[in-house]
């Protein structure tokens, strides 16, 4: 076939082409049909798009917490608490919060490796998922972090703080197999604490510095230091709780003033009532407003936080909320109940059911022994199995009162039978108590001592003698 020839047929064909595509143009009349048919194909093809753009995030997603987790921990939890790592805790807290709360625009902060490790001890006796190791020196401070996740793996993460004379500086953040860029790092970590306690944490800080054992941070204050402390116990609560605290402050109010009433009933008769009475009386009235349709749960929560606010501290207000008209108590018609012919043992009940409401069994109970280490030290009262007794009770108590509506209906009805201090506690609370440090040391060692442990074992199960602390 000679060029002309198929040149021929290729003008034919592009002829056939070209008056095929008029047609076609020709045909179709309707301008909308043709822009209606464009977007869907474009709708399609963007829907498309995001199809793939999800799928790629998940995926993305998916390897990046398998890569997080580990088969292994990098630290264990083998901590062990005496009452010496109680004081150095104590010692620093005080120490710190005493400088915030000075009216100075910047405050040095200080922590050495001993009270750091204090510290650390007693986040992971309150966190038993969790195992920390930092060390100090010179050139920065070196952190590592253990925390076995619900997948039976475990989540290591290590960080390096580096000396800086402007802002807080990491050298680099490790989550399991994946490397962080730091500064990435600092910005999720700055907006967390900005969305959690209301303030820039990060941002004020201003210098970092470290010398062999001991780190140094150089804050400024941006605001006044109540409300910075306030700032910091949301933040504490935030990530100490597993309950969503959303306390009915009205319905607080009421068992409150129910409480006023209360005592200036029993004002100027021979012998005060006991703790018992006052539960009761707030509980039978939650029993009351539960039978009209009102949340078991909500009333008898409600009630402990009234409890604790009137016969414990006004500080409850900061964790629960502020009372809008909290009638004082006053010297005329107030008194602190007993619990067991104590009043010591009615604070220690009151705190500890209402510090498991805002935090956890492991917190709470903590909290308790906490307090018996640090009395276990010179000038304290000394170490007290009856108050980690009262301790105990409040806790079971609290979870009983707030576990769910069942459990929280079958407390409220417990209370419609008779009820007094012996329902509460045990009639023997035969236990030892006054224990300097060198005793308790020598008798129970520290808190996970299997001496330490059965004893505890022991106050709990008296304690489940008791219907009150039965699962109703």
């Amino acid at each position: 076939m000679s060029c002309s020839q198929l040149h021929h047929i290729g003008s034919a064909l592009y002829k056939t082409q070209t008056n095929y595509c008029k047609n076609k143009l020709q045909s179709s009349t309707d301008p909308i049909k043709e822009s209606n048919i464009l977007i869907g194909v474009a709708t399609i093809r963007l829907l498309k798009f995001f199809a793939i753009l999800i799928l790629s995030l998940a995926i993305s997603t998916v390897f990046l917490l398998v890569a997080m987790h580990q088969i292994t921990p990098m630290q264990t939890n083998n901590t062990s608490i005496n009452s010496t790592t109680a004081l150095l805790a104590k010692n620093v807290a005080a120490r710190n919060l005493r400088l915030l709360k000075r009216q100075q625009q910047e405050t040095q902060l200080s922590i050495s490796q001993q009270e750091l490790d204090s510290l650390i001890n007693i986040f992971e006796r309150a966190n038993p998922a969790a195992a920390i190791q930092a060390n100090i020196s010179q050139q920065g401070m070196y952190v590592e972090l253990s925390y076995q996740s619900l997948f039976e793996s475990f989540i290591n993460v290590s960080v390096l703080v580096i000396p800086s004379s402007t802002q807080l500086e990491l050298g680099y953040v490790r989550v399991g197999y994946v490397e962080f860029p730091v500064q990435l790092s600092l910005v999720l970590l700055e907006k967390l604490l900005a969305q959690v306690s209301d303030l820039a944490l990060l941002d004020n800080i201003n210098r970092v510095s470290f010398d062999s054992k001991k780190l140094f941070v150089n804050y400024t204050m941006s605001s006044d230091p109540k409300s910075f402390i306030h700032a910091l116990t949301s933040l504490a609560t935030r990530f100490g709780s597993k309950h969503n605290v959303d306390n009915d402050l009205g319905l607080t109010e009421q068992y409150y003033q129910q409480l006023v009433q209360l005592q200036r009933q029993t004002r100027g008769k021979k012998e005060q009532q006991p703790l018992a009475y006052f539960i009761k009386s707030l509980l039978r009235t939650a029993h009351h407003n539960t039978a009209q349709g009102s949340d078991p749960v909500a009333e008898n929560r409600a009630a402990i936080f009234a409890l604790a606010v009137y016969f414990g501290s006004y500080r409850f207000e900061y964790f629960i909320g502020k009372l809008s008209k909290p009638q004082r108590k006053n010297r005329r018609d107030y008194y602190l109940p007993r619990l067991a012919k104590r009043h010591d043992l009615t604070q220690h009940f009151i705190y500890s059911a209402a510090i498991e409401l805002l935090s956890s069994k492991d917190t709470s109970e903590f909290v308790g022994e906490l307090k018996e280490l640090l009395d276990s030290n010179k000038s304290g009262s000394g170490f007290s199995f009856i108050d980690l007794m009262a301790d105990r009770a409040g806790v079971k108590f609290a979870q009983n009162a707030t576990q769910d509506e069942t459990s929280a209906r079958g407390l409220q009805q417990v209370m419609l039978a008779q009820f007094d201090d012996h329902d509460l506690l045990p009639q023997s609370t035969k236990l030892p108590e006054h224990l300097s440090k060198a005793q308790f040391e020598q008798a129970y060692q520290h808190i996970k001592a299997p001496a330490y442990q059965a004893l505890i074992s022991d106050i709990d199960q008296r304690l489940n003698t008791l219907n009150v602390y039965q699962n109703n």
